[in-house]
């Protein structure tokens, strides 16, 4: 593929020889993007037996396509192992990765909770490594406290804030 742009839904990609039929249109050697929105909708386990027919056919999107970028886009936060079991590009299992295996992540992620689920989206969200635009806090307490500045906290605050007016100013003024 030279260039372009397909749009297509999960359904659709898992239906009849739509994949092959994408795959021939990308070629193997492809460096494209493939933007996968809504993944939370493949929900797919990491254990490979367990595969809905979407969470497939993203799992051969990502074999097939090995020098191609992928970018996983969801609405919903990470509640569960099922909306992350797809996330293999972000190669948080493996050799001298966090875990050993997917089933090790699927486990330990289990184990933890929905919050551990939480915790791993908002890290990797930090690390611009997934893109979502909701995290939950639910279950988590806040408390609003009032701080006595130092002097020198002060003028490190309003040296802070004088740069993001700067950058600020700044980017505004290049997308000009």
């Amino acid at each position: 593929m030279q260039e372009g742009a397909l749009f297509i839904t999960y359904a659709l990609l898992c239906r009849g020889e739509r994949i092959t039929h994408l795959l021939e249109w990308c070629g193997a050697e492809s460096e494209g993007l493939i933007a996968l929105d809504e993944e939370h909708k493949a929900k797919a386990p990491t254990s490979r037996s367990q595969l809905t027919k979407s969470a497939a056919a993203i799992h051969e999107l990502q074999q097939s396509l090995q020098s191609a970028s992928f970018v996983y886009v969801s609405a919903t936060g990470a509640k569960d192992v099922s909306t992350v079991g797809e996330f293999e590009r972000l190669h948080l299992w493996g050799d001298r990765m966090p875990f050993k295996s997917a089933r090790v992540f699927e486990r330990t992620l289990k184990l933890g909770g929905e919050g551990t689920v939480e915790l791993l989206a908002m890290g990797l969200k930090a690390q611009e490594m997934y893109v979502v635009r909701h995290v939950s806090f639910s279950g988590v307490d806040f408390a609003a406290q009032t701080l006595r500045l130092s002097l020198a906290q002060r003028k490190q605050y309003d040296a802070a804030a004088m740069l993001w007016g700067l950058l600020k100013t700044s980017v505004t003024m290049l997308s000009i």
